[in-house]
């Protein structure tokens, strides 16, 4: 039996991207040049699964070693630290902005109360 391009690992594999992205299976299918069902028997059938967690473990694996690789850089953490040291200021910026002044004027009343 003549195996379907479907079948190729890198098309599954972006079959789980779509999937993972939450893209609908006619999407997905619409793109591939298939139908919605071809996509369905796909995402069914065990070997994808099999392949999903494949790639997860992979990828977990991959994550491990750059955040080990991250942890021993001095010169990372110092620049990571500035970046959240920035954003943490821009939340309380927009925190008082948008949410602060009513967030305020509750706690406000409610002491009276």
């Amino acid at each position: 039996m003549k195996k379907s391009r479907l079948d190729l690992p890198h098309i599954k594999l972006l079959i789980a991207h779509g999937v993972a992205n939450g893209r609908t299976q006619r999407e997905i299918a619409q793109e591939l040049g298939t139908s919605q069902p071809a996509i369905s028997r796909i995402i069914r059938h065990a070997d994808f699964l099999a392949l999903i967690r494949k790639e997860e473990n992979r990828l977990f694996l991959h994550v491990k070693k750059e955040l080990q690789r991250i942890k021993n850089d001095p010169k990372f953490l110092a620049e990571f630290q500035r970046a959240l040291e920035k954003e943490l200021l821009n939340f309380k910026g927009w925190f008082y902005s948008v949410i602060g002044r009513s967030f305020l004027d509750i706690r406000f009343i409610s002491f009276f109360l």
